[in-house]
């Protein structure tokens, strides 16, 4: 059937007609003026795409791996000095230009580990971490906290118990790292770095900072960061899923101690890496997983493998289901120099949500060379290969967007390449890829559901999707 485009549109009821030779021009199939139209849509996409690409500025977020010996005055003879100075060199440096680029820092992600032995009175190791991390409060820039092992009582030994009562001090109560602590750094929302850019606080699954949320507006970007305990529960991987959920205009980051191992991907398949941590305590991916610490199965606890694809009955769809996850942060492997792997690792499985989005699986930790430079302590001078950080680059200034990944030695100054090890006396970028964020058109409902569960939660009034989304 055809149909009179300019008729309908433009004269609605009017009935006339266009002189003879222009009646052909004029007429389109339905099908036809779909087409024009997804054409004229996607020309106008692409050029709002490009204009904001030419008015946006690269940022960055710094993970910190592993901090836990530069806490230890037994390990690390200069100590608080280390753990400050990590932090200070952030802060300094926020917009150190590298490869020609400034870094623009918001926001640096911690993946646990924070003290090495913890105390749940809270001063001495957690008193030292919390010191340091208050630099960055002061600065304006964002922080994301997770806990590892270590940051439990008799964290680093077999059959620990995971309770709260057995947190390090830090971390619970109205201290530093508690739910209350970091609520109250954010108050109704932290310029960062001086900018219009904010980060907020979202809220927690309990009253300890051991799973707690965060969200941050860079620019047109709206950004929600998740920290789960050590090998998460399922009930708790749930509490993830529903503030997930209640955020559809927001792209996903997790921070979890453990998640992927220092070992290299052989898999076969780039979407099933054989590089996530399984639950065994034997081979180079499961030596350290929740059975190597008693945690107990499912719903007990849950390994990399069961995080992603599911495992008991409550947590049977995965983080592979989450539409808007883009990134998992973790730390924890040591020593790759005696069991083959790298100081670094990277994947970029496809989830199978219905967006079918990539997911950046990140592992960083270089604390094995803390412990044998006493972090920078020993010998005391500048070369000393310590206090490390893993940079993410986000170049909104690119079409298509993507990330960038740099990591160095901020006690040497020296930069990390392949394998992470070979320092380099000028930066060396690790990877770059394609990174989108959340594209237009992926929240269909404004309004947010409920977060069931969450403690000291931030405001969650309807999304605003046409304001919020990135493209």
């Amino acid at each position: 059937m055809r149909t009179w485009y300019t008729h309908e549109v433009a004269a609605a009821s009017h009935e006339f007609h266009l002189p003879p030779g222009q009646e052909r021009r004029a007429q389109f199939t339905r099908r036809g003026f779909l087409r024009a139209a997804t054409g004229a849509g996607a020309i106008v996409l692409a050029t709002r795409k490009r204009a904001l690409a030419r008015t946006a500025a690269p940022w960055s977020v710094v993970v910190v791996p592993d901090p836990q010996y530069m806490a230890a005055t037994s390990v690390c003879s200069n100590q608080p000095a280390g753990y400050d100075n990590l932090m200070n060199w952030i802060v300094e440096n926020r917009n150190l230009p590298v490869q020609g680029v400034p870094l623009g820092i918001k926001a640096a992600i911690g993946v646990g580990d924070c003290v090495n032995c913890a105390d749940p009175v809270y001063g001495g190791e957690g008193l030292v971490a919390a010191k340091a991390w208050s630099r960055l409060d002061a600065a304006g820039i964002h922080k994301q906290m997770t806990p590892g092992n270590h940051d439990w009582e008799n964290g680093g030994g077999f059959g620990f118990a995971r309770g709260d009562a057995h947190l390090d001090g830090v971390w619970t109560g109205n201290n530093p790292f508690s739910a209350k602590g970091l609520a109250s750094v954010l108050g109704s929302g932290m310029s960062l770095a001086g900018s219009d850019d904010v980060a907020y606080w979202g809220g927690s699954y309990n009253s300890t900072g051991a799973n707690t949320y965060t969200t941050m507006n860079i620019g047109n970007r709206r950004i929600l960061i998740i920290g789960l305990e050590f090998f998460p529960r399922s009930e708790v991987l749930n509490w993830a899923k529903s503030v997930h959920d209640a955020h559809p205009d927001h792209e996903c980051w997790i921070t979890t101690h453990s998640y992927v191992s220092d070992q290299a991907n052989v898999s076969s398949d780039p979407n099933a890496p054989s590089n996530r941590v399984c639950r065994g305590t034997g081979g180079p991916n499961s030596c350290w997983g929740p059975d190597a610490y008693a945690l107990g199965a499912a719903p007990a606890s849950n390994s990399a493998d069961e995080m992603w694809n599911g495992s008991d009955a409550s947590w049977q769809d995965g983080l592979k289901s989450f539409t808007n996850l883009t990134a998992v942060f973790s730390g924890h492997w040591i020593d790759p120099a005696s069991d083959g792997g790298w100081y670094w690792q990277r994947n970029f499985p496809q989830s199978s949500s219905a967006r079918g989005q990539r997911v950046l699986e990140l592992f960083a930790n270089w604390q094995q060379l803390d412990w044998t430079t006493q972090c920078g302590g020993n010998p005391q001078d500048s070369g000393s290969d310590s206090g490390h950080l893993m940079i993410l680059r986000f170049r909104e200034d690119l079409i298509p967007r993507t990330v960038e990944a740099f990591a160095l030695s901020t006690n040497s100054g020296k930069w990390y390449g392949a394998k992470g090890s070979v320092p380099s006396a000028g930066p060396v970028q690790l990877f770059s890829l394609d990174f989108p964020g959340v594209p237009l058109g992926t929240c269909p409902n404004p309004a947010r559901p409920a977060v069931q569960g969450s403690l000291l939660g931030g405001p969650l009034g309807g999304a605003r999707c046409a304001e919020t989304e990135s493209i």
